[in-house]
């Protein structure tokens, strides 16, 4: 059953019509989302384990350079930019001597930003005279990424006044950014116009003293608009 319902995908890929040979640039923009995910080996702060994991979300864009093949292979270069934030809160609880202290602790994720450069290489089907799809997968190699966060405490303790600080902290590396996109557009002759879904793979880790935080790209909604040449 298997080797059967194979043959049938290939006839269906080689039986849509192709155009010819031809060169386009894209510009793309939309909506993407990730995670923060937190854990630290400090037993006064390990409440903050589960509480501080929390969503990102953000804006994605990028510009493709394509060349796609009469027999329908896709490939090309671009730039890519995916910028993500969010916050998250939680508290904590411990002892000093017979004082009991509280702190209730936002973390504020201000800017996790992956940019640079990718190649790309897919497949061209045109469905109708107007309307295709270009399955794809992408690949961000040595990729800048760069975080921004700040996190900004109130403590209070049994007799005392409440008191309050902050820290920021800025981090950056170097990530491999893997995407499988979906795009489908609608060509009106010199122009085209589309949407694509993108599941994307990519992770960088902060680690100080027992704290680890992973950030984490995950999968952006983009709309499209390019030219023919």
């Amino acid at each position: 059953m298997k080797p059967f319902a194979i043959l049938i995908f290939l006839a269906l890929i080689f039986s849509l019509p192709v155009q010819s040979a031809e060169l386009a640039v894209q510009f793309e923009k939309g909506n993407v989302s990730g995670s923060r995910d937190y854990q630290t080996g400090d037993s006064t702060r390990s409440d903050l384990n589960d509480s501080w994991d929390t969503e990102l979300k953000g804006d994605a864009t990028a510009l493709l350079i394509s060349y796609a093949e009469d027999y329908g292979l896709l490939y090309g270069v671009g730039q890519q930019t995916y910028r993500l934030s969010g916050d998250a809160s939680g508290s904590i609880s411990y002892d000093i001597g017979a004082t009991e202290v509280t702190e209730e602790i936002n973390a504020n994720t201000t800017q996790y930003k992956t940019t640079g450069f990718f190649g790309m290489v897919g497949y061209q089907w045109d469905i109708t005279e107007n309307l295709r799809i270009q399955p794809q997968f992408r690949l961000g190699y040595a990729n800048k990424a760069n975080i921004d966060q700040s996190e900004s405490s109130t403590v209070t303790t049994t007799g005392l006044p409440d008191s309050r600080y902050s820290v920021s902290s800025s981090h950056s590396d170097e990530v491999t950014i893997q995407v499988i996109s979906l795009p489908i557009s609608y060509n009106m002759g010199g122009f085209f116009l589309g949407a694509q879904y993108q599941q994307i793979s990519t992770m960088i880790k902060w680690q100080t003293d027992q704290e680890e935080t992973s950030y984490i790209t995950a999968s952006a909604v983009l709309l499209q608009l390019g030219f023919i040449f």
